[in-house]
């Protein structure tokens, strides 16, 4: 295993490498204490080289196996996905020509059926083995839901499983999992360099510009003027290998950049049991309120016989929907909001006349 403790500067930004563990001489209760629960990020050697995938999904076997089914890509500009084109569709044999003659093209995915294809082809799910994870994670369960169960997203984290393929070059720009999951970078082919910083409500606006630049050269006096924050971040850095997996601890902001033609599977697992973190989930940039109306308009782009009862019922009556959900949403935000004043005023109470004048009534 590594020593996370090694570090060094780059351009102000001081970096430590990042534990590379073996399942071997790191169980379950050495992985919560050391990494999942004080947020710190890892690399696992063992846990994915045991995978049919790992072994099975070259360039062709895809080709062969599932080349006909419709992906969705993205052009790149100068490494960085360029969103204000839209999508394109095509196969995926298709797109795995044309990435590997050089094409600076990446896949998008917004976690929506209609851009799924991962769900849709068994190979991606029977070649792989996602209860792995299980073995690393706390117990617990929310609304009878275990920490992998994608079903009621966009309902409830986590994110559902994802294939990402990028050519050598290409940035991921630096940017937090909103739907505040663990997640299990999955490496099948090509090295990347990854860079990690804690969530820090101090630096995120220092973040935000960070997300646009590439990391793995050192910081100008132009990065520093703009944002004299910067000088003194900490984080952390690691090099990914085809076999390895990388553990991305929820709310951690990462940056990848691919140096070779690369293949990902990834994989979250929520990262809380309780109404009152869902309350905070619900709220942020993927609740549901905010998701819906994406998911929406993705749905309108197919016929109704390919949208479902879901996805009929959310194009028919998407206003009522969000308007609902957000009514929802925000009675669960007071609640929780209320019964930590509540607390606070027993407590005052408490302190102020002595547990015998505050009786177990008020409590």
């Amino acid at each position: 295993m590594t020593d996370g403790n090694t570090s060094w500067d780059q351009g102000n930004i001081s970096y430590r490498i990042v534990d590379v563990i073996s399942l071997k001489t790191c169980d379950k209760a050495a992985f919560c204490e050391r990494y999942l629960q004080p947020g710190i990020p890892c690399v696992i050697e063992d846990l994915v080289t045991e995978w049919p995938a790992f072994h099975k999904w070259d360039k062709d076997y895809l080709k062969q196996t599932c080349g006909g089914t419709r992906v969705f890509f993205h052009h790149e500009t100068e490494g960085r996905t360029d969103f204000a084109r839209p999508a394109t569709q095509t196969t995926l044999s298709d797109f795995m020509v044309r990435i590997e003659n050089g094409e600076p093209i990446r896949f998008f995915s917004p976690a929506h059926p209609v851009y799924d294809f991962v769900a849709g082809n068994p190979i991606f799910t029977d070649d792989v083995w996602p209860r792995t994870f299980a073995h690393l994670l706390p117990g617990g369960r929310f609304i009878g839901l275990d920490r992998l169960d994608a079903r009621f997203w966009p309902w409830l984290p986590p994110f559902p499983p994802q294939l990402y393929v990028a050519n050598a070059g290409s940035l991921s720009p630096g940017h937090y999992d909103e739907d505040l999951s663990h997640t299990f970078h999955c490496c099948f082919w090509g090295n990347k360099s990854v860079k990690l910083f804690a969530d820090d409500p101090r630096s995120r606006n220092a973040m935000r510009y960070l997300s646009d630049i590439d990391l793995s050269q050192p910081l100008d006096s132009i990065h520093l003027k703009r944002h004299p924050e910067l000088a003194g971040l900490s984080g952390w850095s690691a090099w990914l290998r085809p076999g390895q997996v990388l553990f991305i601890p929820s709310r951690m902001w990462h940056w990848f950049k691919y140096e070779e033609l690369s293949l990902a599977y990834v994989v979250r697992a929520r990262s809380f049991n309780s109404w009152r973190a869902y309350s905070e989930f619900a709220r942020g940039p993927q609740g549901p309120p905010n998701t819906f109306p994406t998911h929406a308009d993705l749905w309108r782009r197919v016929s109704w016989r390919e949208r479902g009862l879901w996805g009929n019922l959310l194009v028919t009556f998407e206003r009522p929907i969000i308007l609902g959900t957000w009514v929802v949403m925000k009675a669960l935000y007071l609640y929780f909001l209320e019964s930590g004043r509540r607390r606070r005023v027993v407590s005052w109470l408490a302190e102020r006349w002595g547990p015998s004048r505050v009786g177990r009534k008020t409590l």
